[in-house]
């Protein structure tokens, strides 16, 4: 129980000090969702969320968010097909680097949606990454966490490049109309990250579809109420509604064992939201990750023969 309450208290602790952060130095930028995605994955899990190392964790990360500001900056071209590109190039590394770390999409596609056009996005992503990964790495030495395994069974390979692109078929049909009407948190990053892990027929995500998507709705809610009650109500400080959001989303997650990093990412991303799309935000996030969840599990089954051989491999 100590263990669990350590845990849960350093995981707000550290959201809440980068929300502090951004707040006094009044860049917003600072603010990356994904470093709740990344404690909950790294220190708040029993045991670890992906396949990867620490190293490819902050590469891919940093790499990600320098090529989605990059996009943004250089690449005059709609948002749709900026979008698609930065997954593709994303989904190529995960096999090309024999990872499951699917966090780095959302790096790079959120400059994309927010416009970011500030090198300081990508630079505080790199730094809060290898301060998640230098305390994980704290972690496993005193015994807190069990070591990352190097990488997936999956590479290079022609049934495996053509998942990828059905997966990016099928990622980029939903997608469509929420970017042609301007509406992106039906899509946000760290729901395509959700599909993308949902969508690997041998992930563990696929156990508990119906659960995630209550739990990432559950979650998308909780960040709204916590800024709606003391940032725009009571007027207290942007890291007073981080701090109970992250608290309320951490003790969720703890009580019902659902490690879910995505849910973790979109409580964060209301932080940075318009204030007029507050309340729209998680019906919207509970509908577009119904139907991101809707076309993983159905389209994307796996054959006894290609589960048992993944499963020999993983013994």
């Amino acid at each position: 129980m100590k263990r669990k309450i350590f845990l849960t208290f350093i995981c707000v602790l550290f959201i809440s000090l980068m929300v502090i952060l951004s707040q006094t130095l009044g860049e917003p930028e600072i603010i990356f969702p994904e470093v709740a995605a990344l404690t909950i994955g790294a220190w708040l899990a029993p045991v670890p969320v992906w396949k990867t190392t620490r190293l490819k964790m902050s590469l891919l990360i940093t790499a990600n968010a320098f090529l989605g500001v990059v996009f943004v900056r250089y690449i005059d071209a709609p948002v749709f097909i900026k979008t698609g590109a930065l997954i593709l190039i994303c989904y190529a590394q995960l096999d090309l680097f024999k990872t499951s770390f699917a966090p780095m999409i959302c790096a790079a596609v959120l400059p994309v949606y927010l416009g970011t056009r500030s090198w300081i996005y990508p630079v505080s992503a790199a730094c809060f990454v290898v301060t998640v990964c230098f305390i994980q790495f704290i972690m496993e030495k005193t015994g807190f966490k069990s070591p990352y395994q190097g990488h997936t069974d999956s590479g290079i390979s022609i049934r495996q490049f053509s998942r990828r692109i059905k997966q990016w078929a099928v990622l980029m049909v939903i997608a469509f109309v929420p970017i042609a009407a301007d509406d992106l948190f039906f899509i946000a990053p760290p729901l395509l990250v959700g599909f993308t892990e949902l969508s690997d027929p041998a992930g563990g995500a696929r156990k508990h579809p119906v659960k995630l998507v209550v739990l990432t709705a559950c979650c998308a809610g909780a960040g709204v109420l916590c800024r709606y009650i003391f940032t725009i109500t009571l007027g207290l400080p942007l890291a007073v509604s981080a701090f109970a959001a992250a608290c309320t989303v951490a003790i969720v997650m703890q009580y019902t064992h659902l490690f879910f990093p995505p849910a973790g990412a979109i409580t964060i991303l209301s932080m940075l939201i318009p204030q007029q799309q507050l309340i729209f935000y998680p019906f919207k996030v509970c509908a577009g990750f119904t139907a991101l969840t809707l076309a993983a599990i159905f389209l994307f089954r796996s054959n006894v023969k290609e589960l048992s051989v993944s499963q020999k491999k993983s013994a």
